[in-house]
């Protein structure tokens, strides 16, 4: 028996998990600005914002005021999946040319998946396939000024520059020119308040290691309802990465502790969580000692799917 199904219900509670590790939660003061330093000492990585139960670091968490995410393929199988063989797996989505979803916390939203048939059974994972071009929007504000693109604030916002998780600068196959966020080259605005006007701005998950003869693009982690294998792969969406340059997709498949039931009267909720999924990066200038506003990077994500 197969049951189709209209869009899946998108709740906001997903937890990026995709990166080697996440920034510990910003503290913020009673204003609700992040503890922040202007004038931190040292080079660059030196403390310039303090972190939840971590101390003052180089880079805090917070919810993004919207996630942007492309969306290839989202179903569940019954055998373990790869990017070989997905021949045991029912799709609530499956598109060539991708399905864009903006996701914003506390609010709830309609993926468009169109209508869907899922044969009733038991299915032991999960898989998805998406953009590794992630889109954060989001403006911060600090309790001290800090150095941006162009200005200097108290409240720092994206600016459309595309960066990478790697850090490094060249030209993608698929996505372009790659910003280096640095000191003295950094992809934020800053100024007061009343001039933020935040724009879309890009990370790409390029490699998990690095670019330069460490590259890998194939990661395992353990997860609260299983364990995840993560690759990268090329924008056909089947050959490996083979470097940071065609790193285009993200396949994430997870073996669930607890398998999903589907029956007649099954509904699918897809959740995400939104905590820390933004990693707020700054670092120093050495010329002039300043607390600069580096970059807003994409931080990780963990699918879950349950059936009502």
């Amino acid at each position: 028996m197969s049951i189709k199904f209209k869009s899946v219900l998108f709740a906001p509670t997903l937890l990026m998990l995709f990166m080697s590790s996440a920034s510990a939660t910003c503290v913020r003061d009673g204003n609700g600005a992040v503890l922040s330093e202007d004038t931190p000492s040292g080079g660059p990585g030196a403390p310039l914002v303090l972190q939840d139960s971590n101390g003052w670091g180089d880079a805090c968490g917070a919810i993004p005021d919207a996630y942007t995410v492309n969306f290839f393929k989202l179903g569940i199988c019954t055998t373990p999946p790869s990017f070989n063989d997905l021949s045991s797996c029912q799709f609530i989505l499956n598109s060539s040319t991708g399905v864009p979803h903006e996701i914003k916390f506390p609010a709830e939203s309609a993926l468009a998946t169109g209508d869907f048939s899922i044969a009733a059974g038991t299915y032991g994972y999960t898989v998805l396939l998406l953009s590794t071009k992630l889109g954060i929007t989001h403006t911060e504000n600090f309790s001290e000024p800090l150095v941006g693109a162009s200005g200097t604030g108290t409240t720092c916002w994206t600016n459309g520059k595309i960066t990478s998780l790697s850090g490094n600068s060249y030209n993608h196959t698929d996505y372009g020119m790659i910003y280096s966020s640095s000191p003295t080259s950094p992809a934020l605005e800053c100024g007061s308040a009343g001039s933020a006007s935040p724009v879309i701005s890009y990370e790409i998950i390029d490699t998990f290691n690095d670019c330069d003869g460490l590259f890998s693009g194939a990661a395992t982690y353990p997860m609260s309802d299983g364990s995840a294998t993560v690759d990268l792969l090329q924008n056909n969406g089947t050959s490996p990465a083979s470097n940071c340059d065609n790193a285009s997709k993200l396949f994430w498949s997870t073996a669930l502790n607890t398998p999903l039931i589907v029956t007649s009267d099954s509904n699918f909720i897809v959740s995400f969580k939104l905590t820390d999924a933004v990693s707020i990066d700054g670092s120093v200038d050495m010329g002039t000692g300043d607390g600069v506003a580096v970059k807003m990077g994409a931080d990780p994500f963990q699918l879950n799917i349950t059936t009502q």
